[in-house]
């Protein structure tokens, strides 16, 4: 039988930025590739696939 698993997950992660200020940083952050050192999972979901 084959089911369809769905996967919710949390990563945590950081980027370095140049700013002046924390709201710019985060705004600058958005468009940066994130480099992301964890995982959770929060939720999954089951669908059998027929």
């Amino acid at each position: 039988m084959k089911y369809r698993v769905r996967i919710s997950e949390l990563r945590y992660g950081d980027v370095v930025v140049e700013a002046d200020s924390e709201e710019e940083a985060k705004t600058i952050a958005t468009g940066k590739e994130i480099d992301f050192f964890d995982a959770e999972i929060t939720d999954m979901t089951v669908e059998r696939m027929d």
